[in-house]
């Protein structure tokens, strides 16, 4: 799991897209049928160097937030003018 791996997921999601990502979840709850767990750690040797988690949430099918020792990155300056770019360009046609 890596941090451009998260940083594909979006809200609305379907649990297909997800899995494409991420791949199947370590756990599934049959009682919690709107969360997937994934669990992931880094070992040299028998010593444990880091251990990361990542539980996902569904509403209706749809990723609607994910929680865990993951988070999205912040936007680089680049990225956020060219989603504001996009997002005015967008809004030019609908007039």
């Amino acid at each position: 799991m890596t941090q451009k791996m998260i940083d594909q997921l979006q809200p609305g999601m379907s649990k297909a897209q997800v899995k494409f990502i991420l791949g199947s979840p370590l756990l599934l709850d049959p009682l919690h049928t709107n969360q997937w767990h994934y669990a992931y750690s880094i070992h040299l040797g028998t010593e444990l160097l880091a251990k990361y988690q990542l539980i996902l949430h569904f509403e209706d099918e749809k990723l609607s937030a994910f929680e865990g020792d993951f988070k999205p990155s912040e936007p680089t300056d680049e990225e956020a003018e060219t989603s504001l770019t996009t997002a005015q360009a967008s809004a030019n046609r609908t007039k």
